[in-house]
């Protein structure tokens, strides 16, 4: 059992700090060429994620063995903001592979209460692309002193993330903008690969491993298509939101997640308000009027019965609802103000293809209000 501590390693906070200010110092101030470097590294995933998986290989097949031989007990994922939804993502994919459960857990929340109970057999996975994040390096470090392995993902080599864990993975993404995309997609693409290694090592669910080799081999062309598809669709959003400020995104599963990542773009990208709702909590509360934008994310069929009410829901109260489904879906896409389609995908695999649609729909928006306001003289 641990006992929640308070005291900050004073020299540990300082690092965590330079860090982020050497981090900062090389990110672009100004939002129009934040929003340019965050498009070319939004097409950029495809080649991103062939380089982590290729680059990575032998050190994703190391830490599978390692994890393989000690896990025991639970699975932990941590992280905040986009790190925090990339757990969300993969939650499924480590559960149905290894048997085992896989929490989920906000870095504070995890840091100050989650970890109790944490000890030897357990593994804690803690994301952070930049590798400052101070919340989840505490989070790993007193899970590391419990006696439960720990794994850091990141995409800053010699950071604290490749430190203070037992062992770590590294993302090959280029963050020139101040926000995540491709840091993200490379960390799903990096987990999804362990978790199929793992699987493989210790001999569980032969054909799901086989399913998600076969997926991952294929995954740089099927985010190219993805892109390709959904641009164009997203391209769209721009001018009809351009005045609008709130966006309610929703989704259960692996679809929470890309709510999650929709809701952090808007945020990021246009200083929007982008909220999310679970989709059985969607039905719990009275949140769409007339003209309102819905984003509904639903992958796959353990919560659809739910997300086709949603769909209705939206549809009576005169909102305008946006969806990202499976290819061949009617119920919920006939009710959309645009459907995004995504190519047939294993429902333990789900999490990175439906976030893509997101990305797009929130940097369009982005875009549009950027050039509104330099046409006002903003």
């Amino acid at each position: 059992m641990i006992t929640p501590a308070h005291d900050a390693d004073a020299d540990r906070e300082a690092r965590i700090e330079g860090e982020r200010a050497a981090m900062r110092a090389h990110q672009p101030r100004d939002r129009a060429t934040r929003l340019r470097y965050n498009y070319e590294e939004l097409t950029g995933q495809p080649a991103a994620i062939h380089e982590t998986l290729t680059v990575e290989r032998d050190r994703i097949r190391a830490v599978a063995r390692l994890l393989a031989e000690r896990m025991r007990g639970r699975i932990y994922g941590i992280g905040c903001g986009d790190s925090w939804s990339t757990c969300q993502a993969v939650r499924d994919t480590f559960e149905m592979l290894l048997d085992t459960p896989f929490e989920v857990m906000q870095a504070l929340e995890f840091t100050r209460y989650g970890r109790r109970f944490v000890g030897l057999g357990d593994v804690v996975i803690g994301l952070s692309a930049s590798g400052t994040t101070a919340e989840t390096v505490r989070g790993l470090q007193a899970a590391r002193e419990a006696g439960a392995l720990t794994i850091g993902v990141t995409n800053e080599e010699g950071s604290l993330f490749t430190r203070v864990p037992d062992t770590y993975l590294l993302g090959h993404a280029i963050r020139r903008a101040s926000f995540p995309t491709q840091a993200s997609t490379v960390g799903l693409a990096a987990l999804i690969a362990l978790c199929s290694e793992v699987a493989r090592v210790r001999g569980l669910h032969d054909d799901l491993v086989r399913e998600a080799d076969a997926w991952l081999d294929a995954l740089p062309k099927t985010v190219e298509q993805v892109i390709a598809t959904a641009d164009p669709l997203a391209a769209g959003l721009g001018a009809r939101w351009v005045d609008h400020t709130a966006f309610l995104f929703v989704g259960a599963g692996p679809g929470l997640a890309a709510a999650m990542f929709g809701a952090c773009k808007i945020r990021e990208g246009c200083e929007g308000y982008g909220w999310v709702l679970g989709t059985e909590e969607f039905h719990h509360y009275d949140v769409v009027h007339p003209g309102d934008p819905v984003f509904l994310i639903t992958p796959d069929d353990a919560s659809y019965s739910r997300a086709v009410d949603v769909a209705r829901a939206v549809h009576d109260a005169g909102g305008v609802l946006y969806s990202v489904v499976p290819e061949g879906e009617t119920a919920v896409a006939e009710r959309s103000a645009v459907a995004f389609r995504i190519p047939a995908t294993p429902a333990h695999l789900v999490g990175l293809p439906y976030t893509l649609p997101m990305q797009l729909a929130a940097w369009h928006i982005a875009h549009a209000k950027l050039q509104a306001n330099q046409g006002d003289g903003a």
